[in-house]
């Protein structure tokens, strides 16, 4: 399933809160107000620990789960109504994440990179 809109950082009351240097849970705000919560243990959602993809509207993907969150799929900004892929890279090791963060190789912050989609 497709959902638009923001990444949010929420409490375990349901209720929007500031986002926290690390231990976030988040949620996508639609444009209606609604919150699609993601999965508490669903590492993709950390994508939103970046705040650049939380400021931008973002087009996800994401697996509905039967106790109504969901677990994310992919995860795309949008940019004047054309969708880019969201992913971090690191130059040096060749090596891209979903998420940010250190790289795995080298440890050097892995670099966000937004490409348009075809």
């Amino acid at each position: 399933v497709e959902w638009r809109g923001r990444g949010v950082c929420v409490d375990d009351t349901g209720g929007q809160r500031a986002c926290a240097p690390e231990g976030n849970r988040f949620a996508l705000e639609t444009p209606d107000g609604k919150l699609l919560w993601f999965a508490p243990q669903d590492p993709v959602a950390s994508v939103f620990d970046d705040p650049r993809v939380r400021q931008q509207q973002v087009v996800v993907k994401a697996r509905p789960r039967p106790d109504g969150t969901a677990d994310l799929i992919k995860v795309y900004s949008d940019k004047h109504g054309k969708l880019h892929d969201v992913r971090y890279f690191c130059e040096l090791c060749n090596v891209t994440s979903f998420v940010p963060g250190l790289c795995p190789c080298c440890r050097a912050e892995m670099e966000l990179k937004e490409t348009p989609v075809e």
